[in-house]
């Protein structure tokens, strides 16, 4: 008898799966409107990889300033001071350490609160420990 009862019981599983479910495929109307999303994600990605192209070559040329302004002007960069910091700190290794510099220690010509932002926001994260003074 509790064999019967067991049988008529649906089973639960005993544990959540850690894979995602299966959604079944969309209809033919909704997978070409995906196709477009797709079409365009894949259009703004190629103009935000010439954008940085254009910034790079910027930087190279000593424009450091010009091509942060650029970026943020093409909204490929928020003009957050922890944005812009990041974006120097990721991308240091493309740029002279004579330009990123000039740029940092530009405080003073404008908002004075901004520059010290992106400084500290800059800085920050570098760690100093086991470093001379001459590091």
């Amino acid at each position: 008898q509790q064999q019967q009862q067991q049988q008529l019981r649906p089973s639960t599983p005993r544990f959540k799966s850690a894979y995602p479910t299966i959604v079944p495929s969309l209809p033919s109307q909704n997978r070409s409107a995906s196709m477009e999303q797709i079409t365009q994600m894949q259009s703004d990605t190629q103009k935000t990889e010439s954008r940085y192209e254009v910034a790079f070559e910027m930087i190279l040329d000593g424009k450091l300033k010009k091509a942060v302004d650029y970026l943020i002007a093409s909204n490929v960069l928020s003009p957050s001071p922890r944005d812009v910091a990041s974006f120097l700190r990721i991308h240091r290794s493309r740029m002279a350490m004579e330009v990123l510099g000039d740029y940092l220690g530009e405080g003073g010509l404008g908002d004075e609160d901004y520059w010290k932002s992106i400084r500290y926001h800059y800085v920050r994260v570098i760690s100093f420990v086991g470093m001379n003074i001459d590091q």
